[in-house]
């Protein structure tokens, strides 16, 4: 299922909150089931051609280097579980070298390997991987379709948020090509897009013929925008949170830039409101105390606190926006 469904429980939370505001505060109706439903598995199914992407890219790349090394791939009758230690890497005790001083130990992948190490799989695991990617893409495209369809034919005007989501889902996709799919600036163009789905579920019932204008002049909400905005702080500020507890650990300067950014936010969260100005309160807290107090928390429970906030930021939006 880790094919089909993203492990970082956090990624619930910023797909569905937004747009759930949205339609709440706009006035839910149906359609904003579609709508969401749309949504998620469209994000769904980028997610899955950008883990299909990946594999080919190192897939590829691991092919160039056992190449380069003068080894090829192991052959079809090693369990697809194994790696050949191709490159650099020192003999193991009792494994007799090779004639280039290659060790020829079968290790498993887990196997931590000194740089400049290249592991190459065995032979059809990397493109089983991608056979598996292949089938959750297709699949959550073709439900992504059939919702939209049913948006546009019942308001045709809906088609002119494919500009925007295009653009920033198209920005985050050649950052996902050139391999910085873990950088900040990707995580926040898929936020944005994920906030961008709150002014989509808020308006829809308003937008109506395929007209600029009037498209535009249906888009126009304050309150909709506003709800978008607060969400973008709020999940914009998990980036900087989330880094610090996992892939930036222990490292300062992130921490700083971490507090500051939630510092940051205080003052205009109480221009919006009392209640969210107190949320943000919590995640300042939760921005300086946590990596102090619980620097070594495991990831699935740094997932289940963010779960927390967010049901907390979705009644405080909700019930005084």
């Amino acid at each position: 299922m880790r094919f089909w469904i993203p492990r970082q429980h956090g990624v619930w939370a910023m797909l569905i909150a937004p747009a759930l505001c949205g339609s709440v505060v706009g006035g839910f109706c149906w359609w904003d089931v579609v709508i969401i439903v749309a949504w998620v598995s469209a994000y769904l199914g980028f997610m899955a051609v950008r883990g299909w992407v990946r594999d080919v890219h190192r897939a590829v790349i691991l092919t160039k280097a056992g190449s380069l090394s003068g080894e090829g791939s192991l052959p079809r009758r090693d369990p697809p579980h194994l790696t050949r230690i191709a490159y650099g890497a020192p003999p193991s005790v009792g494994c007799p070298p090779d004639g280039r001083g290659h060790s020829t130990e079968i290790q498993p992948e887990s196997a931590v390997l000194p740089s400049p190490a290249v592991i190459l799989p065995g032979a059809g695991s990397r493109g089983r991987n991608v056979s598996r990617y292949r089938t959750p893409a297709l699949a959550y495209f073709a439900v992504c379709v059939i919702c939209v369809s049913a948006l546009v034919v019942s308001r045709l005007g809906v088609l002119f948020w494919a500009v925007p989501l295009a653009a920033i889902l198209g920005a985050s996709w050649i950052l996902i090509s050139t391999g910085r799919e873990r950088s900040v600036v990707n995580d926040a163009l898929l936020i944005a897009s994920s906030c961008l789905i709150a002014v989509v579920a808020y308006t829809f019932g308003e937008v109506g013929a395929l007209s600029p204008g009037s498209f535009l002049r249906a888009v126009a909400v304050p309150r909709a925008w506003l709800i978008a905005a607060v969400w973008a702080g709020y999940l914009w500020g998990t980036i900087f949170y989330v880094k610090t507890m996992i892939r930036e650990r222990g490292k300062q300067s992130w921490y700083l830039a971490s507090v500051l950014y939630h510092a940051a936010l205080i003052l205009p969260a109480f221009l919006v409101n009392p209640w969210i100005g107190a949320v943000s309160l919590v995640t300042l807290f939760r921005a300086t105390l946590i990596p102090r107090i619980f620097p070594r928390a495991k990831p699935k429970y740094i997932g289940f606190g963010e779960v927390a906030l967010t049901a907390l930021s979705i009644f405080a939006i909700c019930l005084t926006t």
